[in-house]
């Protein structure tokens, strides 16, 4: 079932997920904030100092967007600062959105090339 996280004025932080074993499609999600269905707005706040991993072996589960995974329709952020986590991959976001992050207001993203 889809549904809408809205998260406004809030701290995300000193958060972890690990990855499973055995299994490629064994990802660690978000640190901080993973959201898989529905829709997204993430306003006035900070999201710093989380982290997904894996075991080191690719084959065996990775982590994706240490700060904030989104696998959604619709993500939002909005004077928000996302920054100082880390991954495998992105380090503070993992954009698997089907129509994008919109970005509004004055945002802070320390690291993203995901």
């Amino acid at each position: 079932m889809a549904g809408t996280l809205t998260l406004i004025n809030s701290t995300v932080h000193s958060n972890s997920a690990l990855a499973g074993y055995g299994d490629y499609e064994s990802y660690a999600h978000g640190g901080g904030v993973a959201v898989w269905d529905g829709s997204a707005l993430v306003q006035n706040s900070t999201i710093t100092g989380n982290q997904t991993s894996g075991n080191g072996n690719i084959s065996q589960g990775v982590g994706r967007g240490g700060g904030l995974s989104f696998e959604l329709n619709d993500g939002t952020l909005k004077n928000t600062i996302v920054a100082q986590n880390s991954d495998d991959f992105d380090n503070d976001i993992n954009d698997e959105t089907n129509n994008g992050i919109t970005y509004e207001g004055q945002n802070f993203i320390g690291f993203n090339d995901g």
